[in-house]
């Protein structure tokens, strides 16, 4: 059987795509929707651009092959090949009467594209293109065509992670500002930094495909995936100052418990201190001694003091008692 597609190599400048990687590793697929367990592994011709896709599903132990033989490429980032394979009726070639499976689609760009400005798998849900008739780039409404339906894949994926990223911020503004759990809050805020990098790397390619498609597709479909990349911005904003706002809060929150923290330990430090120089269970024979003459000494001053002091008292008593006789005499 033929199929006839046309494959964007995500680019973000005007760029013909060519093979950059001649030996691609083999991969396991599984888990994936659509698609059973299925193992790829491909052999290419980095001067004709021609490769060879082989698969092989679940736990068949036959391989199937599908050949990609190249026709021609754009400088917009567009190749497009003539694929031939048997007739096997099988989920992956059941897939091409309408598109290319977003997990084997995502494996040949592996031959032209390196994920350089965003995660490995931020384009791996986009489809491509696939038609039963050849279309030569130069004909008329096929670029419009072909660019229609990568942005409408962009659109798709875009409103889907925008989704997700709102979701992730009202679960983790629920997180801090009602349920106070700012150490599990520092964790997600984490996670969604991370996730807003992923989704920005997806914007960029993009807004590069919507820059070159202008002028192509209907303004209906340009704006919509205008609007998306607009509203994604501002989100990610949103989950950036949030992950600012969190970090700040629980470092000064850590900062005042590390306050209290060494104010108590020197108060235990100074505690710990005065009983060990009370009991000195562990000084040495001599240190004992000092500190026994010191209390010594100590108790003899005050017992002299207390003397004094009792001694003074009586001679007052005399006194008046003397004054009272003179008084009683007269």
């Amino acid at each position: 059987m033929v199929r006839y597609a046309i494959l964007w190599i995500p680019v973000l400048v005007e760029y013909v795509p060519e093979i950059i990687n001649e030996n691609p590793a083999s991969v396991e697929l599984s888990d994936v929707p659509g698609l059973p367990s299925c193992h790829l592994r491909c052999s290419t011709d980095k001067l004709t651009k021609n490769f060879t896709l082989y698969y092989r599903l679940g736990n068949d132990s036959q391989e199937n092959k599908i050949e990609f033989t190249h026709l021609e490429s754009t400088q917009s980032g567009f190749i497009s090949y003539k694929l031939e394979f048997d007739d096997t009726n099988d989920h992956l070639t059941e897939n091409l009467q309408t598109s290319i499976h977003h997990s084997v689609y995502h494996y040949v760009k592996g031959l032209f594209h390196k994920h350089a400005f965003h995660d490995e798998e931020c384009d791996s849900l986009l489809k491509g293109f696939c038609s039963h008739e050849r279309l030569k780039w130069s004909d008329n409404g096929v670029p419009k065509k072909v660019f229609t339906h990568y942005i409408r894949e962009y659109i798709e994926k875009l409103t889907e992670s925008y989704s997700t990223l709102s979701a992730q911020l009202a679960f983790l503004q629920d997180i801090v500002n009602v349920k106070r759990q700012y150490r599990t809050g520092v964790n997600k805020s984490q996670q969604l930094k991370k996730d807003c990098f992923r989704v920005t790397g997806e914007a960029k390619y993009a807004i590069a495909l919507l820059r070159m498609s202008r002028f192509t597709v209907k303004s209906k479909v340009y704006c919509s995936l205008s609007d998306s990349l607009i509203r994604l911005e501002m989100l990610r904003e949103q989950c950036v100052d949030a992950y600012n706002t969190i970090n700040n809060t629980y470092n000064n929150r850590l900062g005042r418990i590390g306050i209290w923290v060494g104010a108590i330990s020197i108060a235990i430090t100074a505690t710990l201190e005065a009983v060990h120089t009370c009991t000195a269970d562990n000084e040495t024979p001599k240190k004992q001694l000092i500190l026994l003459d010191r209390l010594v000494k100590q108790n003899d001053s005050e017992i002299r003091e207390l003397t004094n002091r009792a001694d003074s008292l009586a001679e007052q008593n005399e006194r008046v008692l003397r004054s009272l006789e003179k008084i009683v005499n007269e």
